[in-house]
């Protein structure tokens, strides 16, 4: 694949980790709510607001139906300067506790209450007790509960890292213009940010990696904020997500310090707080941030390079439901130029598509298509790729089909339909305009030669127990 190529696709893949607007609006709902509830049921001045993933436009769906989404608020007492940390997280807890609504699904936990929403939701909200660290600025104290049952406060500063954050991900004018051409298939712009920048949608699939690389061993994975913080740290204004990606994990550990034995990732809102420094008590999570920014430079940046037809190395990596979701996307954007025309007006190919001797398929479709055509044409011993609906090719040539699409899909056994249909009057007269359903077994490659002057086309059917499970978009070929 080209970088233009692969900056698409993975425009797409992020687009399809991230959170729905339906999801996003029931959750902000929610926390609008609670924060509202929270303020009518204290005597001091209460400023809940977001943080982390959620606020900064970096949120990814869970790996599976059965997992939540993680929303963390601060729930920040602006008048509390006296509390004392334990008096601040029980009087939060009470406030929850008498609620009908929350107390049933309420969890005390290290820094926060939990609350998890019923199981339609999809997400449960970590509420951070908290005040204000001094009589200006946006340092807070958070509340942090000992293993021996102690309370203290802790200080953090959740606004000042999202503003540090907008900052290293501003983008000229210029490259909003061309990260938006590679983002073709964003129509409507998500609603809560704008258009997502490159720098958002990297650190989603960096995430996404991450997930599923330490999905049965979480005690270890590196935290979100390392990986994002690197990433913003690492950005150089690239327009691509692929470039982005390439950029960020090639130069990322050049900012984590080495201080004697002992790392140290400062917060850039924060210098004094180290958000490496559980590297240094458990040398394992260490080792594993290590271990995965190689595993993903591998896959993310070097494999993909050279993938053409075989997309597992990014499904093993990210999921097949993503990839295959995402190659769909952009084979029905790209498809969607046969409008477009090479020679040919719009109105030829629409006749062309629904010509009578054109079959009905005789087994039930998918909704949408999932497999990618690809062609190349072998004329006077030269080959050449053709794309769907290219430029007229002479007579005598010869094209060679391949049918793309998850690597899933084509294990265990399949059968191929393939139906050509020709048009024209050359074709007519030749009786040879076809229109039905040829089968080909366990094999994704299909040949025809050009020798009939007209608007043509293929379109392949996937088949397993006599059950059509994908299909390709119409595939046109114009013969001079």
């Amino acid at each position: 694949m080209t970088n233009d190529q692969l900056n698409r696709l993975y425009s797409k893949i992020a687009d399809e980790l991230d959170i729905s607007d339906t999801h996003f609006e029931r959750a902000e709902t929610s926390y609008s709510a609670l924060g509202k509830y929270i303020g009518n049921h204290t005597e001091y001045a209460v400023d809940v607001y977001t943080q982390g993933s959620f606020r900064l436009g970096t949120v990814v769906r869970p790996l599976s139906d059965e997992d939540d989404y993680d929303l963390d608020l601060v729930c920040e007492i602006t008048d509390g300067h006296g509390l004392s940390a334990k008096s601040l997280k029980q009087d939060i807890g009470t406030i929850l506790r008498d609620s009908k609504r929350y107390s049933s699904n309420l969890t005390e936990k290290k820094r926060c209450w939990r609350i998890d929403y019923a199981d339609e939701a999809q997400f449960h909200m970590d509420i951070i007790p908290a005040i204000p660290l001094a009589s200006h600025g946006q340092d807070i104290s958070i509340t942090d509960k000992k293993v021996n049952g102690e309370y203290s406060y802790i200080p953090s500063n959740p606004k000042g890292y999202a503003e540090w954050f907008d900052k290293r991900n501003v983008i000229t004018q210029r490259v909003f213009e061309k990260a938006m051409a590679y983002d073709e298939a964003n129509i409507e712009p998500v609603k809560r940010y704008g258009a997502k920048k490159p720098l958002q949608k990297a650190i989603q699939i960096l995430k996404r990696h991450r997930d599923i690389m330490f999905e049965d061993s979480d005690d270890i994975k590196p935290v979100s904020i390392i990986i994002t913080t690197l990433a913003a740290h690492s950005y150089g204004g690239e327009a691509g997500v692929y470039g982005t990606i390439k950029s960020v994990l090639e130069t990322m550990n050049s900012f984590i310090e080495k201080r004697g034995n002992s790392y140290f990732i400062p917060n850039p809102s924060m210098p004094s707080e180290n958000f490496a420094d559980k590297w240094n008590t458990d040398r394992e999570k260490a080792s594993a941030f290590f271990r995965w920014h190689y595993a993903a430079t591998q896959v993310l940046v070097v494999q993909s390079l050279s993938i053409e037809d075989d997309y597992g190395d990014l499904e093993s990596a990210l999921g097949h439901t993503t990839i295959e979701r995402a190659i769909s996307a952009l084979e029905t954007r790209a498809d969607s130029t046969v409008t477009a025309l090479a020679p040919y007006k719009e109105q030829s190919v629409k006749v062309a598509l629904q010509v009578l001797h054109r079959q009905r398929p005789p087994f039930r479709l998918p909704k949408t298509p999932t497999l990618a055509i690809t062609a190349k044409v072998t004329e006077d011993g030269k080959q050449y790729a053709y794309k769907n609906n290219d430029a007229a090719i002479p007579k005598g040539c010869t094209i060679d089909f391949r049918l793309l699409g998850s690597t899933k899909l084509f294990r265990n056994g399949y059968t191929v339909k393939w139906q050509v249909v020709n048009t024209g009057d050359e074709a007519r007269e030749a009786n040879c305009l076809r229109g039905g359903f040829e089968t080909k077994p366990n094999d994704t490659t299909w040949q025809e030669s050009t020798q009939y002057t007209g608007i043509h086309y293929v379109q392949a059917f996937l088949l397993k127990r006599d059950s059509c499970i994908a299909k390709s978009r119409e595939f046109i070929v114009n013969i001079q």
